[in-house]
């Protein structure tokens, strides 16, 4: 009998873990890329797999609106918000963002969301393709370099590049976009490009275009 009851607690315990990840992971829902789903008709294949439609109907309508580079729809219950993500440059973004909001605004007006707010987000790529090129700007050396003067909030440091176009982006554990955050992400701008001046220089030079971001604990753009 003894025998029994280990196993049987064993599968119990697994059982109620296994709920348990179950209502975590429900939290936040997202749509991103997949190869079998398109924008046209994804609020219909995530309601039919028991999935919140509205990520995929927001997708949609961005991709009729002609947006692109959306590479997800997040919706956060706990914190009340909607964040559509974007992979590009932080010019785009910055151009669409506005619109995009309009255009989300407008799937949730009549939905449980209503009264969602509504980010565009930056999503970081960190692929071999957008880090071999541009080897000069060596971004270990920058996160070690911003370290070592005080720079703590300083979590990640990456590069994204493009033929003629490099992004370096600083993500941080910065918690606002106010005057406080806004003034520390020039600091740690200006010591890049101080760090980098000969780097950047040349690259200029060979009319190469560079751009220093930094974002963030909710990867919202600080400069």
């Amino acid at each position: 009998m003894k025998r029994f009851i280990k196993p049987l607690g064993i599968l119990l315990c697994l059982l109620f873990g296994g709920v348990w990840f179950i209502q975590q992971f429900q939290n936040q829902v997202e749509a991103t890329t997949n190869e079998s789903w398109t924008p046209k008709g994804l609020g219909d294949k995530l309601e039919k797999t028991g999935s919140d439609r509205t990520p995929g109907d927001i997708w949609a309508k961005l991709a009729e609106k002609n947006i692109s580079f959306v590479n997800g729809v997040l919706i956060n219950y706990p914190k009340k918000r909607i964040n559509v993500m974007i992979e590009g440059r932080q010019q785009y973004i910055d151009e669409n963002e506005k619109d995009i909001k309009k255009i989300a605004r407008g799937v949730i007006r009549k939905t449980k969301y209503k009264d969602y707010s509504i980010h565009v987000n930056k999503s970081f790529t960190t692929t071999l393709e957008t880090t071999e090129q541009y080897n000069e700007l060596n971004i270990e050396e920058i996160k070690r370099s911003l370290k070592a003067k005080g720079y703590d909030e300083v979590q990640r440091v990456l590069k994204e590049t493009e033929v003629d176009f490099v992004n370096i982006n600083i993500l941080t554990s910065l918690s606002n976009n106010d005057l406080t955050s806004i003034n520390r992400g020039k600091e740690i701008e200006k010591e890049i490009r101080k760090g980098l001046a000969k780097e950047i220089e040349t690259l200029k030079t060979n009319n190469v275009l560079i751009e220093i971001h930094v974002y963030n604990i909710k990867n919202e753009k600080v400069i």
